[in-house]
């Protein structure tokens, strides 16, 4: 049965036996010597395997770490619902007009009752009976944060739902639904470099070259968790970098912002490494990132408070009052 661990093989395969051939006529003495130098081997080997497995960029076993990481079938199920929330957020944020914010209708109010409201404005309203809330398209960059939840969303929620709970460690760590998840939290990661970044090409195609190449890693055959745990992280520190250096940042807001983004990832994290209250750990870390994409979307609304796409949304909203009260 012992053959039929990956664990062991691998053990095995990187193992070099370090004992000295025995010679065919053996003092007393010799024998002790060897068995004193098999056993210092030995002892070196186990050292080494310690220090590698307790690396931060290492796990000897993968399939063990899987293993140990096993949750019911109803916590997974758990997993999968606590997904979903930011989800919905996302589309409630867009499709109920909250990127509009008051002060930009009110100033849009005042345009309208000088009469220099833009005729092509009027052309760009929209009217939805079932989403009467929208009054406009949204920025590009409201709609790339909600975007990267979007996308990451339903492969998370399938991994969870469907997949996460079999009992083979193996299947389960290379698993096509576990792949696409890590991989849409890069995708997620390149729409959120666009809306941070203030719109910006260059930045977003510097964060697409990294994470195109994190992406890749989750497909290799060897599962390596650290690696690819490292390089989400990194792929966090990468799109919330231009909160610390914006120009436009006379107040402090998007230093701000970046701590207590960082607030929730690293408890988020905590949740997820630590594993505090056991099975349930990985459905808190869902719940604490939700705030994230919520916070998103409020800077991202007031950088565009000024901007065409806002302005032309709030016209829109003004001049749907003023007819409703004509």
């Amino acid at each position: 049965e012992n053959e039929k661990d990956p664990c062991i093989r691998r053990r095995r395969k990187n193992s070099v036996d370090t004992t000295p051939c025995a010679p065919s006529i053996a003092s007393t003495s010799a024998s002790s010597e060897s068995a004193a130098a098999t056993s210092r081997a030995r002892s070196l080997r186990s050292s080494l395997s310690l220090r590698r497995a307790s690396s931060s960029f290492h796990v000897e076993c993968p399939e063990q770490y899987a293993n140990q990481r096993t949750m019911t079938t109803f916590q997974e199920k758990v997993n999968a619902v606590t997904i979903l929330p930011s989800f919905f957020l996302c589309f409630h944020y867009m499709l109920a007009g909250k990127w509009v914010l008051p002060a930009t209708i009110e100033t849009a109010k005042d345009l309208l009752s000088r009469g220099k409201e833009g005729s092509s404005y009027m052309y760009g309203c929209i009217n939805w009976t079932y989403f009467p809330g929208i009054p406009f398209m949204p920025p590009p960059t409201i709609i790339a944060i909600c975007l990267g939840v979007i996308v990451h969303c339903p492969w998370s929620f399938i991994y969870h739902w469907r997949y996460a709970a079999n009992p083979n460690p193996a299947e389960r760590l290379k698993h096509w639904s576990r792949r696409m998840d890590h991989s849409a939290i890069h995708a997620a990661s390149i729409c959120w470099s666009y809306s941070i970044s203030g719109g910006s090409l260059v930045f977003m195609l510097l964060n697409l070259l990294y994470n195109a190449d994190c992406i890749r890693c989750h497909w290799e055959e060897e599962i390596k968790p650290r690696r690819n745990q490292v390089r989400i992280v990194g792929s966090m520190l990468l799109y919330t970098s231009p909160l610390l250096f914006m120009q436009d940042d006379d107040d402090g807001s998007r230093v701000v912002l970046f701590c207590k983004m960082w607030t929730s990832f690293v408890l988020a994290v905590w949740f997820f490494v630590a594993y505090p209250i056991g099975g349930w750990s990985h459905a808190a870390f869902h719940i604490v990132l939700v705030a994230v994409p919520y916070l998103l979307l409020d800077m991202v609304a007031e950088m565009e408070a000024e901007g065409e796409w806002s302005m032309a949304a709030a016209q829109c909203v003004a001049l749907k009052s003023s007819s409703k009260m004509g």
